[in-house]
């Protein structure tokens, strides 16, 4: 797990952030868990107000976990700090607000494919528009979680307990 710094807690995120960031943890938790996160995901876009992109934060994962060149590190809700690669999904959504399409891509092709990047990217575009349109407009990349990536560095993560 990455020790995160204090520009990489959690309880520093403005609300749509943490939330979105919630959603993608209970997410992956989904996978093995299956406590019924799918609705709690449901319920919390339907409050975001972008209840009709809950199928493109499902695309996102989908295209997230079969696109991997590496070991993706996605923690635990209960995790205090936002790990690199959580940093790098969050960038990627507010560099798409801004319309700048071809840095969310690199940050994508940091960790997966090209052709995964691609359907993510799809799949970001859609989620970035429906929250800036509920008012939801995340705060400038922290460009330095991604830039100078090497893809080829294997992380092992210990995330999820």
């Amino acid at each position: 797990m990455t020790i995160p710094n204090e520009a990489d807690r959690r309880s520093d995120l403005p609300k749509a952030e943490k939330t979105l960031l919630w959603c993608i943890r209970a997410w992956v938790i989904s996978l093995s868990d299956r406590s019924g996160y799918a609705d709690r995901i449901e319920a919390t876009f339907e409050k975001l107000g972008i209840s009709e992109t809950v199928a493109d934060l499902h695309g996102l994962m989908v295209a997230t976990g079969r696109g991997a060149r590496r070991v993706i590190e996605i923690n635990c809700i209960c995790s205090p700090g936002v790990g690199a690669d959580e940093r790098r999904l969050l960038d990627a959504i507010a560099l798409q607000q801004r319309e700048n399409h071809e840095d969310a891509f690199d940050i994508l092709t940091g960790f997966m494919t090209e052709a995964a990047a691609l359907d993510a990217c799809d799949h970001i575009s859609r989620l970035a528009l429906a929250l800036s349109a509920a008012g939801h407009v995340f705060k400038q990349p922290h460009q330095a979680a991604w830039q100078g990536w090497d893809s080829g560095q294997v992380m092992r993560s210990y995330a999820l307990h």
